[in-house]
């Protein structure tokens, strides 16, 4: 039989704790005890206890500065590390890599473990968050449509861009029956044919909050091939849908403001490209300038005779169907770029109302064509300067 020394007896018996896939990651809930803060290396050691054991912990200083609070002698707390055996002492210890206040209960430690798992199935991975499109046609709310939320967006998306349609999708988002909804409705957005869905509701408690915690929403969150926003709460809120999603946003209203893009910015965009279009042909215009200049100096050196003059008036005649081809171009884009700024401004929201006319909205969507007005219902009638709410005495056909 082989004699061990000391050494090699602590060192085995710690490879094979840190070896034991149950001791790795594991969540221990005790009172801290003997806490010392090592002042060079910033290390934390202390004694984790209940009522009738206790075991030594260790919590690297990498670790301390992620700590979102002070730990102190006397708290009660859910620490999370991987068992060992320090072997100089062979000393049985904890060497914690996380740890939370223990008053948080068994639904925090669930959130904890779900959140961990989750991560490990990768839903949290940018490489794995869809884009958000610039330029949507159609955006699906999934929210209560009798929340502040909606019409946070609906505000957002009528000033921004009008033109973009919003389908909302009305679901509880709190109470035993709103994972369901949810969950029902997100699947219903995404085959709505939409090019963004936006999952919003708005502050709460973190009770109030907990079913976007859910794992089934976030499930369906990561399958879905339309791309996601999540607006859920306050910008202090996180929830693992937000997580999970293609992109958090803080508040439903900057949520309508990511997945859209205002008039004035197209606009801008087009002024920008159309300076681009300019310089470049400014510069090769300038280009060839340079060439024909050149070519001129040399043949002038070369001939003096009448073969420079039949030469030269080749090399006119070829530089004036140069300047005719160039001249030619630039006129047919400067005309595309003024037909396409006279569409645009035609449709421009802001121009249509300055001349007296109104724009009429039913359940926050503009009414195109008028045939979808039916008796009964509550209308918007909003110009520049005044919303009007309207009820529908009756419709005539003319």
């Amino acid at each position: 039989m082989a004699i061990l020394s000391v050494s090699q007896l602590n060192r085995y018996a710690n490879y094979y704790l840190r070896d034991n896939k149950n001791l790795s990651g594991v969540y221990v809930k005790g009172e801290i005890t003997n806490l010392k803060k090592h002042y060079s290396s910033g290390h934390y050691y202390f004694v984790l206890k209940d009522e009738t054991s206790s075991i030594r912990a260790c919590m690297f200083s990498s670790y301390v500065s992620k700590l979102q609070f002070d730990i102190n002698d006397g708290m009660s707390v859910v620490t999370i590390g991987n068992v060992g055996i320090y072997e100089r002492d062979g000393a049985f210890q904890l060497y914690v890599t996380d740890v939370y206040a223990s008053g948080a209960g068994e639904e925090y430690l669930k959130y904890l473990k779900l959140k961990e798992n989750l991560e490990k199935k990768g839903y949290f991975l940018s490489e794995n968050k869809k884009d958000i499109p610039s330029f949507p046609k159609k955006i699906a709310v999934v929210t209560s449509s009798e929340g502040a939320a909606i019409h946070d967006i609906i505000n957002i998306m009528s000033r921004r861009n009008p033109i973009c349609i919003i389908d909302v999708y009305n679901t509880s988002v709190q109470g035993y029956k709103s994972e369901m909804n949810i969950c029902s409705m997100l699947k219903l957005a995404d085959n709505g044919n939409a090019d963004t869905v936006i999952l919003a509701r708005g502050g709460g408690s973190s009770e109030d909050l907990s079913v976007f915690n859910s794992e089934k929403i976030c499930d369906i969150i990561h399958a879905m091939k339309t791309p996601v926003i999540a607006a859920i709460g306050h910008e202090t809120d996180y929830t693992l849908s937000d997580y999970t999603a293609d992109l958090r946003a803080p508040t439903p209203s900057a949520a309508a403001e990511l997945c859209s893009i205002s008039l004035q910015n197209i606009l801008d965009i087009c002024i920008r490209y159309d300076n681009r279009i300019s310089l470049i042909l400014k510069n090769k215009v300038g280009k060839i300038e340079n060439i024909f200049d050149e070519k001129d100096k040399r043949f002038r050196l070369a001939y003096k005779n009448n073969k420079y003059s039949k030469l030269l008036s080749k090399t006119i005649s070829f530089e004036n169907r140069i300047n005719d081809c160039i001249n030619k171009k630039i006129f047919s884009i400067e005309n595309k770029y003024s037909i396409l700024n006279q569409k645009l401004e035609s449709n421009n929201i802001s121009s249509i109302m300055e001349k007296g006319l109104c724009l009429v909205y039913k359940d926050g969507k503009i009414i195109l064509p008028i045939d979808n007005i039916e008796k009964d219902n509550i209308l918007e009638i909003v110009s520049l300067n005044k919303k009007i709410t309207v009820k529908v005495v009756e419709t005539e056909d003319l």
